[in-house]
């Protein structure tokens, strides 16, 4: 084992002193760098990050005390694979206030350096090839397509990006889709202007240095510096958050301003000072605010429903505001319109929707207030990073005895006391007044729980006739249901019965149209090929399971597994034995778990006058595995996986 290790880290430097031989100085690329047709330490890396070099300054324009942020940047990439082609488009995002007010991308150079009969060449990159796009009212994209890019060949570009919003800055990431050799930053700004660099990410060895420099301007730069090496790729893992909430990044924070005799300036210190900037706001605050329209319309639904009653009460402002505003399908935690604008538009996004939904619920005489998420393919939330760009939507959360119940009216079929799969992510910030603030995990006590019952008959002939009944429950009928109106019944039974002997013959749904936490499926089934192989009978009794096969491919993992939820799958077969037909071969039972419990499968079979039974049940009731726990969970999803591949055979009698 150490002397793996030692090889490994051998490597790493080898690599490491091949790629910097070749210096950083734009256009110095040597041969062996060229030449190289792969990255040793990861063979599957499709282009790697040969360094990422940025330089980032708050500096004068001209004379005078206005001041700018400034980037420059000069990228680097091997592309080892068709694969990693993309890798040379290159796009910098950019603001755009008014045609005449917005970021600027300037100095703009780049070569693809390529091996042709032995030789280095060096092809420039052009005006023609850089563009302009204007993706909303405020973003543009500056998209920058480098030339004659093939498998073996390196490009480079740099940049200098000019910014006069000086304390937005944008994260810096050391981790990528790709490995990373070398990426560095240095920061520099004026030392009245206090930042804090909060990080996060698996990835170590990370340096930071730090010095002060004298200017000509009457005042000193602090200078930061921070250094990562062979940092590998954080590549998409199955069950998991998000990369985002785990990728290697840095932040950068303002503090305060101390400029020389003035009492110092605090910026979003807390998240109270948070909780109050967003309930002055116009495009949130104002929306959640007594509003006599809004209680208009709340009462006067409210009166119909005759109930005092919070459930009744909860339910017919939830059907109401899903009836009259569709969700866009975006998700913020500002709207732009008020509850009559949105009402008129019918549609909003997320906030709109749900700071509707308290506004409406508070003039229901309900406690509501709005509780900000982080989705999971947005990143994590930190109660310890104060900032407000951490979270990217809002839902209701209403006090309750025992806590609080959280509520998104965003979704049709969503039932009221559940969570939106991608928004069970950690902890939310409820908002309950200026300057309070508390934080609440946003988790379920429900989970995703399927239970299978199929009756089979095979005819002498080796033809399978039968009747499956599914019932999903919670969350597996949540999702299913959704599915089946964002696409279609048959859609979703072709896609159900794919990979299987198996034709549906006739199918029932039951619940389908209903806002429900039950969806039923009821199937006849027949087999498409006889089942029969000579004198003998081959059955594999499950053709619905929840893992067809084993999301755990990679041997070690990195980032933990996530489950949104508890995941429970029964299946029950009762196979009537045909005349003329005995047992030749039954699998054998399983019973295997975790260490803990949190993940346990059972398979028993049987022969019960002249039917065979064969259950199953696979249970997970933990919703998080750390990496360390991997091994265990993925060798139990393998012998599971296996196990319900096995067939039963039967054979002929004479």
């Amino acid at each position: 084992m150490q002397l793996k290790s030692l090889l490994t880290t051998l490597l790493i430097l080898l690599v490491s002193s091949l790629v910097f031989a070749q210096g950083k100085k734009m256009g110095d690329v040597d041969k062996n760098t060229l030449s190289a047709t792969a990255y040793p330490i990861d063979s599957s890396a499709e282009a790697i990050v040969l360094f990422d070099i940025a330089k980032t300054s708050i500096e004068p324009v001209g004379v005078g005390d206005e001041l700018q942020l400034v980037t420059e940047r000069h990228l680097r990439i091997k592309i080892l694979k068709k694969e990693g082609y993309d890798y040379a488009n290159i796009e910098i995002p950019y603001y755009i206030a008014s045609a005449s007010d917005k970021e600027d991308v300037t100095n703009i150079k780049g070569f693809t350096h390529v091996l042709e009969n032995g030789q280095i060449q060096s092809y420039k990159l052009e005006n023609t090839s850089i563009f302009n796009e204007k993706v909303s009212e405020n973003k543009g994209v500056k998209k920058i397509a480098m030339p004659n890019v093939k498998e073996g060949a390196v490009i480079e570009v740099s940049y200098r990006f000019v910014s006069k919003y000086l304390f937005t800055i944008d994260d810096w990431y050391f981790q990528g889709r790709i490995p990373k050799l070398w990426s560095e930053i240095t920061f520099k700004c004026p030392t009245f202007y206090i930042f804090s660099f909060p990080q996060q990410g698996y990835h170590k060895g990370i340096a930071i240095d730090k010095s002060i420099e004298i200017t000509n301007y009457g005042y000193s730069n602090n200078v930061y510096k921070w250094v990562a090496s062979n940092v590998p790729a954080l590549k998409k893992e199955d069950y998991t958050i998000s990369a985002a909430a785990y990728i290697s990044k840095m932040k950068f924070q303002l503090e305060s301003i101390a400029y020389p005799n003035r009492p110092v300036e605090n910026f979003l210190k807390s998240w109270e000072d948070i909780a109050k900037l967003l309930l002055e706001s116009e495009s949130f605050g104002k929306l959640v605010k007594d509003n006599g329209y809004v209680k208009n319309i709340a009462d006067s639904l409210l009166l119909l429903t005759n109930s005092a009653d919070n459930d009744a009460k909860i339910n017919t402002l939830m059907n109401y505001l899903k009836k009259n505003i569709a969700w866009d399908e975006n998700n913020n935690i500002y709207t732009s319109k008020s509850f009559r604008g949105l009402l008129n538009e019918g549609k909003s996004n997320s906030a709109g929707i749900n700071l509707s939904l308290v506004a409406m619920l508070r003039a229901a005489k309900i406690d509501a207030y709005p509780i900000l998420v982080c989705t999971k393919d947005h990143g994590f939330a930190s109660r310890y990073i104060v900032s407000q760009s951490t979270f990217n939507t809002v839902l209701a959360a209403i006090k309750v005895s025992d806590g609080y119940l959280i509520l998104d009216a965003t979704r049709t079929y969503l039932p009221n006391n559940f969570i939106p799969d991608e928004c069970l992510n950690g902890e939310g910030l409820i908002i309950k007044d200026v300057g309070a603030v508390e934080w609440f995990a946003i988790n379920t006590k429900k989970g995703a729980t399927t239970t299978i019952s199929s009756t089979l008959q095979p005819d002498a002939e080796g033809i399978m006739k039968g009747k499956i009944e599914i019932a999903y429950k919670d969350y597996a009928a949540i999702g299913n249901r959704s599915q089946i109106h964002e696409d279609t019944k048959e859609t979703f039974l072709k896609e159900i019965i794919e990979g299987s002997n198996y034709e549906i013959q006739n199918s029932e749904f039951k619940k389908l149209e209903e806002v429900s936490p039950d969806l039923q499926l009821t199937l006849e089934v027949v087999s498409q090929e006889s089942l029969l192989l000579g004198n003998m009978m081959y059955i594999t009794p499950f053709t619905f399971k929840k893992f067809e096969e084993n999301p755990f491919k990679q041997e070690t993992r990195i980032l933990p597994v996530d489950f949104p939820y508890n995941i429970q799958e029964s299946n029950l077969v009762t196979i009537a034995i045909p005349e003329g037909f005995v047992v030749e071969t039954l699998p054998s039972n399983l019973s295997i778990a975790t260490p803990d419990k949190s993940f346990t499968y059972s398979y028993v079979v049987g022969v019960m006058d002249k039917n065979i039974q064969v259950r199953s049940k696979i249970t997970i009731n933990k919703t998080f595995f750390s990496p360390e726990e991997y091994k265990s969970l993925r060798e139990i999803m393998a012998q599971a996986i296996n196990k319900q591949n096995e067939q039963i055979v039967l054979k002929k009698t004479p």
